[in-house]
């Protein structure tokens, strides 16, 4: 899907395809003119189901697709339900929805259950991640590799999606 068609699906409103309305929340955020792929920016959507404090659940599954999806948007590998081989050495191993297939998530699961109560109630959440290129507005100020012009940025967000719950 091209920046443009993301942009007609979000002001439509007409998908019902989670991960691309969750991406057209995200750009509610970020200007869609600064959004350039070409330049490494990307969205990263998870979806973690928890129980007693571990990780019962990490989404998406390849195999449960919307028919909107390209293979591309799914990113990491096919280990079970709970996604073991996703730790902080090995990112790339991490399951996640990528808008444009250039990202994975830079949550591993060892991240995640670290930050994790074993007396909280069973939960799920989603997690989006968005990676962006922030021009800077004036380039007087750029000194070479200190500094870099564009300036690489990742910020994520975490909160509760009842449908993530494990049963």
């Amino acid at each position: 899907m091209t920046l443009e068609e993301l942009e007609i699906l979000c002001r439509e409103g007409e998908s019902n395809n989670f991960y691309y309305e969750l991406a057209c929340l995200a750009f509610q955020n970020v200007p869609m003119d600064t959004f350039v792929p070409e330049e490494g920016d990307d969205i990263v959507i998870t979806v973690i189901g928890v129980d007693n404090g571990q990780i019962k659940h990490r989404w998406p599954l390849a195999s449960h697709a919307h028919p909107s999806d390209w293979a591309y948007h799914f990113r990491g590998i096919s280990d079970g339900d709970t996604n073991p081989g996703c730790t902080s050495a090995a990112l790339g191993n991490c399951r996640c929805w990528s808008l444009y297939g250039i990202h994975s998530s830079q949550l591993g699961n060892d991240v995640i259950t670290g930050r994790l109560r074993a007396a909280a109630p069973s939960t799920g959440f989603v997690i989006v991640e968005i990676f962006h290129s922030h021009h800077l507005l004036v380039s007087v100020f750029n000194i070479g590799d200190f500094i870099p012009d564009p300036i690489k940025t990742q910020v994520y967000t975490i909160f509760p999606v009842p449908a993530g719950e494990p049963e």
